[in-house]
């Protein structure tokens, strides 16, 4: 794929035996919250098709949902502009 960006996806990743914990932590992805319900502990995660592949062959069940753009644009603040708004910020902090 050389610099193309690899796709990624949102999945629920449900972990059905505890045991099986280790083996997601040490796959090092990119897992945001967490629920348990009566299927087992779901995690949730943004991964590429290899992690998919991965998971699976390590016994996770694996739901998706498509992501190939994410949902808000990054901003990016120059060093100068973020320095004003911090020094006017303690300003304001101090004058209080």
């Amino acid at each position: 794929m050389g610099n193309q960006q690899r796709r990624r996806f949102f999945a629920r990743i449900t972990v059905r035996d505890i045991r099986q914990l280790p083996v997601l932590t040490a796959m090092d992805l990119d897992l945001f919250g967490e629920r348990t319900d009566e299927e087992g502990r779901q995690i949730d995660g943004f991964v590429t098709l290899e992690d998919i592949e991965k998971l699976v062959d390590a016994g996770f069940v694996v739901q998706l949902w498509d992501a190939p753009e994410p949902r808000r644009k990054p901003e990016y603040v120059g060093f100068e502009e973020w320095r004003k708004d911090m020094l006017a910020d303690l300003e304001q902090q101090r004058r209080r």
